[in-house]
């Protein structure tokens, strides 16, 4: 560990000389160091660089990938959030490194009761549902429909989702779940009931939550 943190602040300074014919590999070399190291934000500040210096589009486009991968890992969620702007003005920014970022910035922007800011990146994101962001991004979008009372919006999207090839099962679900309630609130009880009894019958894992969810709800309907 002695020799590893050495080799890392010799780096650094290196790194720190401004740019010459050795910072290309210097800084490739602090990249993987600090982040081997959790150094995340060190790792980021040598990716950011790198992504503007490297001299090939796909390299750069690499070190855009890995700049996001270290943002993340970091969990500075200002940091994340100002990651925006750079990383969406650059032509060589990857789909999976806008596709990570503005999943994370969606994430943050929802917890802070920013729910605008956070669809327009949903919106963004649900066009690729093959992805687990995009999965996510597709039931945000149609919980938001389902919160303005746009029961016809919300149905066709759910419809639409479940037609779409997605590896993850546990967001259809969910908007199966939220089928189910919008039946129930325009009293169709028979609908709702047989909604979440497909969920409870039909998905796996059982223990995700997913399925106590649509017992609970049948459950709650058997109620006087």
């Amino acid at each position: 560990p002695g020799e590893e943190l050495r080799e890392l602040e010799t780096l650094e300074q290196l790194a720190a000389q401004g740019q010459n014919q050795y910072t290309l590999g210097t800084l490739e070399r602090l990249s993987e160091a600090a982040f081997a190291q959790k150094r995340y934000a060190t790792a980021a500040e040598a990716d950011k660089r790198l992504s503007e210096c490297a001299p090939t589009e796909r390299e750069r486009g690499a070190a855009l990938e890995r700049y996001v991968r270290a943002l993340l890992a970091a969990g500075d969620r200002e940091a994340i959030l100002a990651a925006g702007d750079v990383v969406e003005s650059r032509k060589e920014a990857t789909p999976e490194a806008l596709r990570r970022l503005r999943f994370a910035r969606a994430s943050i922007l929802r917890e802070r009761g920013q729910e605008k800011e956070a669809l327009a990146l949903y919106e963004q994101l649900r066009q690729e549902v093959r992805t687990a962001e995009g999965a996510e991004a597709m039931y945000r979008v149609i919980e938001s429909k389902f919160r303005a009372g746009d029961d016809k919006t919300t149905e066709k999207m759910i419809f639409d989702f479940a037609d779409m090839p997605s590896p993850d099962n546990y967001w259809l679900a969910r908007a199966y779940l939220l089928l189910g309630d919008l039946y129930l609130k325009q009293g169709d009880n028979f609908q709702a009931r047989a909604t979440y009894q497909s969920v409870a019958d039909g998905y796996s894992p059982a223990d995700d939550g997913i399925v106590a969810e649509a017992r609970s709800r049948i459950a709650k309907m058997n109620q006087p």
